[in-house]
């Protein structure tokens, strides 16, 4: 078993990640997770027992939802070469990662945020809605580091899911009428026809089908916007999708295994099904510092109700070792660890090593915030 983390060594990987993410943040924030890691490092047994809300948010409490505990949560997508960003970025694509939507999976570069995409509208003849796609927010909404963008930002590259960010929809958008792109982006699951459109200012949107979803790519470099569509194929590192809700499999276990990392797969709910919205991994040190926190958790003595979203954490260790924890969100919200059992509550803590990435734009989160403080979700809109 390898020895605890040096303390001096943990508070400069988190003062690096702090500084890396938000320049201004509330030293005491920094504290507050230093410390947190810190008790995380002692390691016990697996336990067998058991977007209009973004203004409220605090810089202090956006800095603790992204600091870097996930150490590995950005992978390579399996090539070497570099590509050539798109002009205007003044970089070179050298690091990649894969984003899931359902059961399509496409790599795109590291550095590029989360946000909407154009989604189907409800047929209804007294409105003259007649299911032609509308745009509630087809922008970046949370950057790379972190950065929330209250309006959208819409030159930041990012990747878009037909979720609503704003409830400030700007209408029905479709053929003939798509926006010019800002800034490159990648649409998963749009209601966008195969093919190519090419925009005036130079971009081009090139969809392709994917496993009955489809994948949109617009830039203004073809060799970029090839290179992606040539990484989209079939999902297959969570579910992606349950009849009702998603149930744990892998039940906790005795015993001392070396953590390697956590799975992170948020779903929510579509027609009575859960449908898998975004998945990310993060490294050991945020899988530690989880399985700590829910050890001290108090319990939230209720069983989970209506739920409308759910995160389903896999927690991975050496022998190939696996623990899985379901994260109800609705009336009664929480973290079941074992199938059945009350509700580990929800805390800065028990949520900060895993809502990261792309989860403070797809995940609404718990009914009323829950007392939480660090911006770790989307929140309701209007």
């Amino acid at each position: 078993m390898a020895e605890p983390m040096d303390d001096r060594e943990l508070e400069r990987l988190m003062k690096e990640g702090l500084e890396q993410r938000a320049a201004s943040v509330d030293e005491s924030a920094a504290g507050q997770l230093v410390a947190a890691a810190r008790a995380g490092s002692s390691r016990s047994p697996w336990r067998t027992t058991a977007v209009m809300g973004l203004a409220a948010a605090s810089v202090a409490g956006i800095a603790f939802a992204t600091v870097a505990l996930d150490d590995d949560d950005i992978r390579s997508g399996g090539r070497s070469t570099p590509t050539t960003g798109d002009p205007g970025t003044g970089t070179e694509v050298t690091e990649w990662r894969t984003e899931y939507w359902r059961d399509v999976k496409v790599d795109v570069p590291a550095d590029w945020g989360w946000g909407g995409a154009p989604q189907p509208d409800i047929v209804d003849p007294e409105s003259g809605s007649n299911g032609e796609p509308i745009d509630c927010g087809a922008e970046a909404y949370i950057g790379p580091d972190g950065t929330r963008f209250l309006n959208g930002g819409d030159s930041t590259p990012y990747v878009g899911r037909p979720l609503m960010m704003t409830d400030a929809c700007m209408g029905q958008v479709g053929p003939g009428s798509w926006r010019p792109p800002t800034a490159p982006y990648v649409w998963l699951g749009a209601p966008v026809e195969p093919g190519t459109v090419e925009f005036p200012n130079g971009y081009v949107m090139e969809t392709v089908e994917v496993n009955g979803s489809t994948v949109s790519v617009a830039t203004k470099d073809p060799a970029l916007r090839h290179e992606i569509l040539a990484t989209a194929g079939g999902g297959e590192t969570c579910m992606s999708e349950y009849d009702g809700a998603p149930t744990i499999e892998a039940v906790p276990r005795e015993g001392v295994p070396e953590v390697t990392g956590m799975t992170v797969c948020a779903y929510r709910e579509v027609n009575g099904r859960a449908e898998l919205t975004y998945v990310t991994h993060v490294g050991a040190a945020a899988a530690r510092s989880f399985k700590d926190a829910v050890g001290r958790a108090p319990v939230e003595n209720c069983q989970p109700r209506n739920a409308s979203e759910w995160v389903l954490l896999t927690v991975e260790g050496t022998e190939g070792i696996r623990q899985e924890h379901l994260v109800q969100l609705g009336e009664c919200s929480g973290i079941e660890l074992i199938p059945g059992a009350d509700l580990v509550e929800l805390t800065d803590e028990t949520v900060a090593p895993w809502a990261v990435g792309g989860i403070p734009a797809y995940v609404v989160g718990p009914y009323g915030g829950k007392g939480l403080t660090g911006g770790f979700f989307r929140g309701m809109l209007g």
